[in-house]
């Protein structure tokens, strides 16, 4: 598979966001678990509920990076197509529209 110019910036800048999300929420994590005085107890859980799911998030972002196309196909009629870039792509087509679709739940959910 050849990449576009604007397909590896786009996996750069992708991968990049994704994976400062991934240590800042670990640090985060490790921050509540280890250094969060007692008196914050109620809310260390809602804030560790949140950075385990921004984790979880990240996590899929990384991995399911999807990229969306205009096709023109016949005069005046286009369509939209969805083009996978990211790891899940070694695996199957399947899998990546799978993981896109519950990365976009989880962002929905928090």
């Amino acid at each position: 598979m050849s990449y576009t110019a604007m397909d590896i910036v786009f996996l750069f800048a992708h991968s990049l966001s994704g994976i400062l999300g991934i240590f800042g929420n670990s640090a985060l994590l490790f921050a509540i678990k280890f250094r969060s005085p007692s008196a914050w107890k109620s809310f260390s859980i809602l804030l560790s509920n949140s950075a385990i799911i921004d984790l979880v998030a990240c996590v899929s972002s990384v991995m399911s990076m999807e990229r969306q196309a205009i096709l023109i196909v016949a005069a005046f009629k286009e369509v939209t197509a969805t083009i996978y870039l990211g790891p899940c792509s070694l695996v199957s087509d399947f899998a990546c529209h799978v993981h896109c679709k519950e990365h976009k739940v989880q962002l929905l959910t928090n």
